[in-house]
């Protein structure tokens, strides 16, 4: 019979292929996670922020917070601060960003009042008034200042 496996002399077992053309699902996982490992990732929001070097002391923020669940895996907007302007922050403000543990309930505040319910477009943003977050606040949009990644 045809098989594609050889066998090993001192046991009598059989060795697998060396077909490098087979599935491997090891090798298939290390690319993905390679990938969405990528800085700006497009996997979601939260990925985003969390692989952007300008943010990404804001996406521990997140992920610190009661809402990281909803922020790794709906389809919201989350609203970012980059790295530069939190270091800007007064030190009583930086406090929660060093000390997330002792700081739960500031850190959730104000991660829920950074993550609209809705998925927004930077095309949509501008025609926006009012947006309402996951903590179920509504907040007025007085001004808009965006950056855009190429």
């Amino acid at each position: 019979s045809a098989c594609n496996t050889s066998t090993d002399q001192k046991s009598n077992t059989p060795k697998p292929s060396a077909d490098t053309t087979k599935f491997n699902p090891n090798r298939t996982l290390a690319r993905e996670k390679a990938k969405r490992d990528q800085p700006y990732s497009k996997e979601s929001a939260y990925r985003y922020i969390e692989t952007s070097p300008e943010t990404n002391m804001w996406a521990a923020m997140v992920k610190s917070s009661k809402w990281a669940k909803d922020a790794v895996n709906g389809a919201y907007t989350i609203l970012t601060p980059t790295n530069e302007v939190l270091k800007a922050w007064d030190p009583a403000k930086m406090k929660i960003v060093r000390d997330p543990v002792n700081h739960q309930k500031e850190i959730d505040n104000l991660i829920g009042n950074h993550i609209i319910l809705t998925p927004i477009t930077v095309e949509k943003m501008g025609d926006i008034k009012e947006v309402e977050t996951i903590s179920g606040k509504k907040l007025k949009v007085q001004s808009l200042v965006l950056t855009n990644r190429a």
